[in-house]
C-alpha cells in the first residue's frame, strides 16, 4: 500500500477503459479536481445524446467537467481561467492533443498512460496494430508528456503476452490488470518527488494509425493468418465484415486451417458444417465460427446452423 501526500489531479479520458482508471484514482487519497473528456455524441437510431463513460462518473461524483472540441478550445479554457489549479494532468485514452500551453499548466506536468511498449506503436491505435501485425507481447507505458506524439520520457512500464486468441477487447482487460498498480505506483513516486525518467529510443519507433471502418472489410486475397489477426484486432470495434447476397455480415470469431491443400479460389465457400463455414483465402482456409447478420444478434454457426446453411452455398465465391 502506497502512502503519500495527496495530489490534485485533472483526469483526461473518454472511453470505458479510461473510466476504469478514473474509478481507481477516486478510491485513493488523491483528489480529482476536474475532468477533461470529449464532447457528447449522438448515438443510435433515436439520435440520443450519449455522454462518455468518464463524464457519467464525473457527474455522479459532482466533479467539474470540461468538454472542449479541439486543442484550441482547450487552450481557451485555460486562458479564461476555468481550469482549477492542479498538480498533474493524467491522460488515459483522451483523444485530443494537448498543446504546450496545457503541458505547462500543472505543477508536475502531464503524464500519459499508453497501451504499448513505447517507442513501439505510438499513436491512437496501439492495441489494434499490435494484434494486427502479429506482435507476441505488448504492455503499458506511462510517460511524462512532451509536445510530440507519445515521445516523452518513460516513468513506468509493464508488459504482457499477446496470445493467438487475444482480441482488442481481451487485451484491453490485460492492460487494465497490469496498469492499475502501475498508475498508483507512478502517482506515489511523483507525490514524493522520487521518480526516474528514461528517454525513449526514437530510432525504434513505430506508428499506430487510427483505425477506420473501411479497413475492417474482408479482403479474401489476404492470407488466412492475416485475416485472423485483423478479425481479432477489430473486435470489439469496428468488427470485420463482408457481403453475401446483399447481406452485411460481421465476423466475431474465426480460426485458421493452413493444412487444407486442395485448390480453391480466394473467397470460395468450401464447405459448411457445425464447426463453421470454410472459406478459401490467398493462403490457407479461414473457418468462420461466430457471425452476425444484419438486424440480428451474433451467434455461432453451431447455434444457427440451419440459417447459415441456406445463405452460404459451397463453391460460390464471396466478393
Amino acid at each position: 500500500m502506497y502512502t503519500s501526500k495527496s495530489l490534485k489531479i485533472i483526469f483526461a479520458g473518454t472511453s470505458c477503459f479510461s473510466s476504469k482508471f478514473l474509478n481507481i484514482i477516486l478510491n485513493t487519497q488523491h483528489v480529482i479536481v476536474g475532468i477533461l473528456t470529449q464532447p457528447d455524441r449522438v448515438s443510435g437510431r433515436g439520435k440520443k445524446i450519449k455522454n462518455s463513460p468518464v463524464k457519467k462518473i464525473a457527474q455522479y461524483h459532482n466533479i467539474p467537467v470540461f468538454q472542449p472540441k479541439s486543442s484550441q478550445d482547450l487552450d481557451k479554457i485555460v486562458d479564461n481561467s476555468q481550469l482549477v489549479y492542479c498538480d498533474i494532468i493524467l491522460v488515459v485514452a483522451y483523444g485530443i492533443f494537448l498543446s504546450k500551453k496545457i503541458l505547462s499548466f500543472p505543477k508536475l506536468g502531464c503524464i500519459n498512460f499508453h497501451g504499448s511498449l513505447l517507442p513501439l506503436w505510438r499513436g491512437s491505435a496501439p492495441i489494434h496494430r499490435a494484434i494486427q501485425f502479429g506482435d507476441k507481447k505488448t504492455g503499458i507505458t506511462i510517460i511524462k508528456m512532451d509536445d510530440g506524439i507519445d515521445t516523452g520520457p518513460i516513468l513506468n512500464m509493464r508488459q504482457c503476452v499477446i496470445t493467438n486468441y487475444d482480441t482488442t477487447g481481451t487485451l484491453l482487460d490485460k492492460l487494465y490488470q497490469i496498469g492499475k498498480d502501475a498508475i498508483i505506483e507512478t502517482l506515489y513516486q511523483l507525490s514524493i518527488g522520487k521518480y526516474v525518467l528514461y528517454s525513449q529510443n526514437h530510432s525504434l519507433a513505430t506508428y499506430a494509425k487510427k483505425v477506420n471502418k473501411k479497413e475492417a472489410k474482408i479482403n479474401w486475397k489476404m492470407s488466412a493468418r492475416q485475416l485472423d489477426r485483423n478479425i481479432r484486432a477489430f473486435n470489439p470495434w469496428p468488427i470485420s465484415y463482408f457481403w453475401i447476397s446483399d447481406q452485411y455480415v460481421k465476423i466475431w470469431k474465426a480460426i485458421i486451417d493452413e493444412n487444407i491443400l486442395f485448390n480453391y479460389s480466394p473467397g470460395e465457400i468450401l464447405k459448411v458444417n457445425s464447426n463453421g463455414i470454410y472459406i478459401g483465402t490467398g493462403k490457407g482456409v479461414l473457418i468462420l465460427q461466430v457471425l452476425q447478420l444484419s438486424g440480428s444478434k451474433k451467434s455461432s454457426i453451431k447455434e444457427s446452423w440451419h440459417t447459415y446453411k441456406k445463405i452460404f452455398v459451397p463453391s460460390s465465391i464471396l466478393p
